[in-house]
């Protein structure tokens, strides 16, 4: 791998190891949706319900200087999956997606092959690689801060010291 060159991290292997991934990659600001719309008899136009998120689509264009077979089999193994798996890109290390290798192009030109990899990632947002743990006490506030961009519905424990009979959370939101 380059120095100046974006990592690209899929289910464990560095791609950089085989390619080298062009920073136009392309995740899309928002992933396609759909929106469900109620219509009530004798009013004009209809009420908005609700948005759902569908998968997004993850292009990565890159250049493989000097291909042999020997890379071209790695590379595949490599994207060869059954389920999704984390992505993680160089610009965002912080963060993956859940996705999984789809329509990836390979074109040979003399000592050099381009191509485009695309993923599908079908919740269509990035998760972070580290869990925030916050604590507190009983009877007390805790204040949780979602830095993602989109909602995301906490993990709950509790450690007892004795028998209490009840345990319960509630959530302003």
């Amino acid at each position: 791998m380059y120095k100046n060159e974006l990592s690209i991290t899929f289910n464990g292997v560095l791609l950089n190891d085989y390619i080298t991934p062009s920073f136009a990659t392309d995740t899309g600001l928002l992933p396609d949706a759909t929106d469900t719309v109620l219509s009530f008899v004798d009013t004009i136009g209809e009420r908005f319900s609700r948005r759902k998120y569908g998968a997004k689509t993850i292009k990565i264009p890159y250049k493989m200087h000097h291909p042999s077979e020997s890379k071209r089999q790695a590379l595949t193994a490599a994207l060869a999956t059954t389920e999704p798996k984390q992505l993680i890109l160089g610009r965002t290390p912080d963060r993956y997606y859940n996705a999984i290798a789809k329509n990836t192009t390979f074109d040979i030109a003399g000592m050099t092959t381009s191509g485009t990899l695309e993923f599908t990632s079908f919740d269509g947002v990035s998760h972070a690689l580290e869990t925030t743990t916050v604590t507190g006490h009983s009877g007390t506030d805790i204040a949780l801060t979602n830095a993602g961009t989109a909602p995301s519905a906490p993990i709950l424990t509790a450690t007892m010291t004795a028998d209490n009979g009840l345990v319960a959370w509630t959530n302003d939101q």
